[in-house]
């Protein structure tokens, strides 16, 4: 093995000579305490290139724009962050730390964008990842996490995560989901779509449902089991009660009780 051979000369620049032995060669520095380096350092040209003016690092260029910049034609893992401990309850982490001196509620804590060009060649955001702490007192921390994606050049929060709670189209759920707008189910075809309502059992039906199946019913159980189908709506308005074809505006199946009282 041939070693790298470092030492100074009258000029101010450090010389690497190689001895002409065949081998591999390396470069050994365990034995340098400390190397002060002033200047740009590149190797390979853009592979790494430190930028000492502006305090950058990049890889795959030589003029990164932020404090470490990636370039890549590569369609495989851009970056890759591993870990082999054995550990059930330990994986590679990656740690967003807003460090403030006056932390306060309403202090945006993150965000992750997501950037391309557009068709006039400007980089553009069209979707973007927040996180928000809501309440910075110590015990009692809160936050809240915001997905946003690009609307006509503008950007409001679609999807909030907050408290255990998730809104869509508010940034304050009042309930576990809680929906400003519309909602679509759609069986693409084939097949109904039902909304469950599930009691405490072992049952995923047993509480009741809403199916739409080129009509609307509503089906009920007694807590257990499979729901039974009470209330059918079909194309043209006909209502059924214990009827699933009704064949009137309104089909009762059975008998029917009207009640009126004089005061």
């Amino acid at each position: 093995m041939s070693k790298v051979r470092i030492y100074g000369d009258t000029s101010g620049y450090v010389d690497i000579a190689v001895p002409a032995v065949a081998g591999t060669t390396t470069l050994n520095l365990d034995k340098i305490p400390q190397a002060d380096i002033s200047g740009n350092i590149a190797m390979d040209t853009d592979t790494l290139f430190v930028d000492s003016s502006n305090n950058r690092v990049g890889i795959g260029t030589t003029s990164p724009s932020g404090k470490l910049h990636v370039i890549t034609t590569d369609t495989s893992d851009t970056l890759t962050l591993e870990s082999t401990n054995a550990d059930a309850t330990v994986g590679p982490v990656l740690n967003l730390f807003r460090n403030s001196a006056s932390p306060a509620d309403n202090d945006l804590l993150g965000r992750i964008l997501f950037k391309a060009d557009d068709s006039a060649g400007n980089e553009s955001t069209f979707a973007r990842i927040e996180v928000v702490a809501t309440d910075v007192t110590n015990g009692s921390e809160d936050a809240r996490m915001e997905f946003y994606t690009a609307v006509n050049d503008a950007f409001t929060p679609t999807l909030n995560l907050v408290g255990g709670e998730v809104g869509i189209g508010t940034t304050s759920p009042g309930a576990t989901l809680d929906l400003r707008g519309h909602m679509r189910l759609d069986s693409g075809g084939s097949t109904s779509r039902s909304i469950y309502f599930r009691n405490q059992d072992t049952s995923a039906t047993g509480g009741g449902q809403i199916q739409s199946d080129q009509h609307l019913s509503l089906w009920a159980g007694n807590g257990g089991g499979t729901p039974t189908q009470y209330l059918t709506i079909k194309p043209g308005g006909n209502v059924g009660i214990g009827e699933t074809n009704p064949a009137y505006k309104l089909h009762l199946s059975n008998s029917c009780l009207l009640y009126t009282s004089d005061s």
